[in-house]
């Protein structure tokens, strides 16, 4: 039996054979009539209208991924027929003979009837690129694109989305791509481009990736970018970001691609390199870089594809970097899976990166994790047993590579010191002592993991956990501070 995909490649290749053309008339004439009619194709009537006339006719192309290999002999006639009026009109395209836009119109809207995102743009002949003029008309239109927020069917839009709406537009004005990606996960899932703006994309990708970059750069919205990021795949979106100088198209093909990860599978071998490159290039301007670890690595959790890429990206930059880098890192005592999707990245990173940078980036955690002191500074902090961070693989990897032995067990007698003398200090109240308590064993858990891997080879991240000896052996402590 044949699939869609394989069925669509069959018919596109039988139409790259002599035979009829079957001019798609009845759509002609629907479009005809509009004054606009790439504008019109944007509003939801004129669309459906132009739609309905191809269903019509060739609802089974649509369909086709239902009725698969099922097709009529007439039916595949017509289908191939169509596809030679397709790559002719797309070849004898001029802008002179269509300044309106009709044929192009009634092109692309077949594009779109055609294109069910299984590759219609990859199996069409290379010689389609050879109209330059086209190409370009393409790019001019896509440049022009453009959306605003306005209320469904005529009604009064909610306050709370009048607001928020007001808060994205300031956002852009700004260049705040902060707020923008704050902002945009409220609206994701009900923007819906315009379907030429998906189509022009991926044409202009198969033909002239030069071309898309060309229009990409002259794109002044965020949120138009991430329309032009939606209509692409991984390893082009990123390939595209590191084409382009224009930072809001750069965040937004990887924001919209990382956005939607829960979507899809984790990128393959050929994204991760694209994203890993061009996280290497942001990071050679340092204001951006910064711009972009707070808004990718505040929340690693939103953004589980961005670690391996951004492991072996680390391994590559600068000092400067790598500090913004472990900086832009929140720090909780309970870190749950941020600790998972950081460890990721660090475990990638440790396997890229030279000693020297490597011992670089685990100095900026263990310099973060000890002003941190498991949130020390907090009056209302609470501990009620042994915690970690997100960055404790770095802080191992600095105790196992950075430090000496000698320093360690200093540190170690300084941390039993404290333990057992805990009682001894005034204390605001019960709880205050035993998250202090559990700060300290927390602490120590580094050190005597760190201890472990220099003996035993093992991973960096600490899985267990260690209790001194003399704790086990005292009952009274057992009872104190309910570690039993």
């Amino acid at each position: 039996m044949i699939d869609s995909e394989d069925l669509t490649r069959l018919v596109l290749n039988e139409a790259q054979m002599p035979g009829a053309v079957v001019a798609p008339q009845e759509v002609l004439n629907c479009i005809e009539g509009l004054a606009n009619p790439i504008h019109a194709f944007g509003e939801c009537n004129s669309k459906n209208r132009i739609i309905d006339t191809l269903q019509q006719r060739y609802g089974f192309i649509h369909h086709r991924r239902f009725i698969e290999d099922r097709l009529t002999d007439d039916q595949r006639s017509q289908w191939v027929g169509l596809m030679r009026w397709f790559f002719q009109a797309i070849s004898e395209w001029r802008k002179d003979s269509d300044p309106n836009f009709h044929n192009l119109t009634a092109i692309f809207a077949i594009a779109a009837f055609c294109d069910d995102g299984t590759g219609f743009w990859d199996e069409l002949p290379d010689d389609l690129s050879s109209n330059t003029g086209l190409l370009e008309a393409l790019a001019e239109l896509l440049s022009a694109f453009d959306f605003e927020f306005v209320a469904q069917y005529s009604m009064k839009e909610p306050i709370w989305e009048r607001e928020i709406t007001e808060q994205l537009a300031v956002a852009e004005e700004n260049k705040d791509l902060w707020g923008f990606s704050n902002l945009w996960p409220r609206f994701e899932h009900s923007v819906i481009p315009h379907a030429f703006q998906i189509q022009f994309v991926r044409c202009l990708r198969r033909f002239d990736f030069g071309i898309l970059a060309q229009s990409a750069e002259t794109i002044t919205k965020t949120s138009n970018a991430m329309m032009v990021a939606r209509a692409l795949a991984p390893t082009e979106s990123f390939r595209l970001a590191s084409t382009v100088r224009n930072t809001r198209v750069r965040f937004a093909c990887v924001y919209q691609t990382l956005l939607a990860s829960p979507r899809r599978p984790e990128l393959d071998e050929q994204a991760e390199l694209e994203l890993s490159l061009l996280l290497v290039k942001v990071a050679e301007e340092m204001p951006h870089w910064a711009e972009w670890m707070k808004i990718f690595n505040r929340y690693p959790l939103r953004y589980p594809m961005l670690q391996r890429a951004l492991g072996h990206a680390l391994s590559k930059v600068s000092n400067e970097a790598l500090q913004v880098y472990i900086e832009s890192i929140s720090l909780n005592t309970s870190p749950g899976a941020s600790r998972e999707a950081i460890t990721n990245c660090l475990r990638t990173f440790q396997e890229s990166a030279s000693e020297e940078t490597r011992q670089a980036l685990w100095a900026y955690a263990y310099r973060k994790w000890t002003a941190w002191r498991f949130n020390e500074a907090d009056p209302e902090r609470y501990l009620s047993q042994i915690t970690g961070s997100e960055i404790d693989y770095a802080v191992v990897g600095y105790l196992a590579e950075c430090s000496s032995g000698e320093e360690r067990i200093e540190k170690q007698a300084e941390l039993l010191q404290q333990l057992f003398c805990l009682e001894n200090h005034w204390h605001d109240s019960q709880t205050t002592c035993k998250t202090r308590w559990y700060s300290l064993l927390s602490e120590l858990q580094l050190y005597a993991h760190a201890d472990k891997v220099i003996a035993c080879s093992i991973d960096l991240l600490p899985t267990k956990i260690y209790i001194p000896a003399d704790i086990h052996s005292t009952r009274y402590l057992q009872l104190m501070y309910s570690e039993i």
